[in-house]
């Protein structure tokens, strides 16, 4: 499995390290002098950045939680039909916490036996995550909601993100992360913007994603094309009782 895994199609790498992106933002250089509009400029060639080929997650998947996701997404749609091939496959649905970066099987091995003793020696318990009832959106084109309570969620990554950093795995998007539930998104980076006034849509009272009991976690490679419709799963790890 780990030999299937180290390989991800461009496509699916871009989507989620796209969505990452957006939900920070950007800072941009100064724009060049008047000279250089006159004078040839050198062409540089830059290296692609390193895309994620691998996550560590949160898993969502209770009744609770499929049946709000549907139930705003029937009410999204009556307001933005347009938003309809936008729509995640509701068997995908995670909050991520950590991108990952591996070359190749023995790497993607390396990491799933790092991921398992870094839980075991973090002696982190399990936690309860639920999601504030407030539609968000990354740049117009990420809709998501916010799990809660972010400290619990980032003190359970933090030893990851330590470990994986010193190993230089750890992609540069997750030094600073912005933890979501993502529930539709644009497949392209220049889709029309139609998630911007999400803002102010008001959820009935009764959409409740419930609490997930977070008791494992997942590292998965970016294909979804699984038997269950989730991303491929290198490993589970269970979460010690302490």
């Amino acid at each position: 499995m780990a030999e299937e895994l180290s390989i991800t199609p461009k496509k699916e790498q871009t989507e989620i390290v796209e969505e990452w992106k957006d939900s920070w933002d950007d800072v941009s250089g100064p724009e060049a002098d008047l000279v250089s509009f006159f004078l040839p400029k050198p062409q540089l060639r830059h290296p692609p950045p390193n895309r994620p080929t691998h996550f560590i997650c949160i898993r969502v998947d209770s009744s609770a939680a499929l049946q709000a996701f549907q139930r705003i997404k029937k009410k999204v749609l009556s307001r933005i039909p347009q938003s309809e091939p936008l729509w995640l496959d509701p068997a995908t649905l995670h909050v991520t916490l950590s991108l990952l970066v591996l070359k190749g099987p023995e790497e993607v091995r390396a990491a799933a036996e790092l991921m398992r003793t870094t839980i075991r020696n973090s002696h982190k318990p399990p936690i309860s995550v639920s999601f504030t009832p407030k539609l968000r959106h990354f740049n117009g084109t990420v809709l998501h909601v916010t799990p809660q309570p972010l400290f619990d969620i980032q003190c359970l990554n933090s030893p990851l993100q330590e470990v994986f950093k010193e190993k230089g795995w750890l992609h540069h998007h997750s030094r600073r992360p912005t933890y979501h539930l993502t529930l539709a998104k644009a497949r392209e980076r220049m889709t029309e913007k139609m998630f911007e006034g999400i803002g102010t849509m008001k959820l009935a009272k009764d959409i409740n994603f419930g609490k997930i009991e977070v008791d494992k976690l997942y590292l998965c490679g970016m294909s979804t094309d699984t038997d269950d419709g989730f991303y491929q799963v290198v490993c589970v790890v269970q979460l010690p009782n302490v």
